[in-house]
């Protein structure tokens, strides 16, 4: 994996932060493989991290279960299963994998405590993001100083999905979620996350126009969609000392 640069997610803008995705190249140098030690160390020296940051990610399961890091993490590399990390502490770097399903950051600007969330569409029609929030709270965050960013996904201009999907969401959350064109059913992940985010009482909420979509976006960043990839990019947001 060759890091080139950092895209920052919309609305996120701190030096206390280090923050972004993997960015797109033209061919699989971007893609992100958490067990392979060159991978690990690449990152670590591009984004200029001591020895003294510990690496958290997932195996991801398109689920809700939401993992906080609680105790003083170890130095290294520390791995879960789940699909969304909290912790209150610094020098963790937090780390998800995506080629469609939309990254969603976290942060509590007032109390420090952060968030990632692989927001696919089984962890979003499960209410992920409202989760990841409740667990930011235990851990003292507010709400009123949180703000959130969804980075790059497949968007509703391209993520066509079957009557199963449609109907297997609650129905009123339907006409936010779907739409229907020539006789077709998509997806819009953004609108609902944008909405589950509200209601659990964030009110700052970007990238939902900002970021592009994964499958037919203008840069090249994997996407499963398009390609029938087995290639990831990684998200990742980490607090400095």
């Amino acid at each position: 994996m060759k890091v080139i640069d950092i895209i920052p997610f919309a609305g996120i803008a701190s030096e206390e932060l280090i923050c972004g995705i993997t960015p797109p190249t033209n061919g699989a140098s971007n893609s992100i493989d958490m067990s392979s030690d060159e991978s690990v160390a690449r990152l670590r020296e591009y984004l200029n991290l001591q020895d003294s940051w510990c690496l958290a990610w997932l195996h991801q399961v398109h689920g809700d279960s939401v993992i906080c890091i609680e105790d003083q993490p170890h130095t290294g590399i520390m791995v879960f299963e789940g699909d969304a990390l909290v912790t209150g502490h610094e020098q963790v770097l937090l780390i998800t994998r995506h080629a469609d399903c939309p990254p969603l950051l976290l942060w509590d600007q007032e109390g420090g405590v952060i968030g990632i969330v692989h927001a696919g569409r089984r962890s979003t029609f499960s209410g992920i993001a409202h989760k990841a929030i409740d667990a930011m709270v235990d851990l003292g965050a507010k709400v009123e100083h949180t703000v959130a960013s969804i980075g790059p996904g497949i968007k509703s201009c391209c993520y066509e999905v079957g009557e199963e999907v449609y109907y297997s969401l609650e129905e009123d959350l339907r006409p936010m979620t779907f739409e229907l064109r020539h006789g077709k059913i998509y997806c819009d992940l953004y609108r609902l996350l944008s909405y589950q985010l509200l209601e659990a009482g964030v009110r700052n909420v970007f990238g939902i126009r900002e970021s592009e979509c994964t499958c037919c976006g203008p840069r090249n960043i994997h996407s499963y969609r398009r390609d029938g990839t087995t290639m990831r990019f990684a998200a990742f947001v980490g607090r400095r000392v």
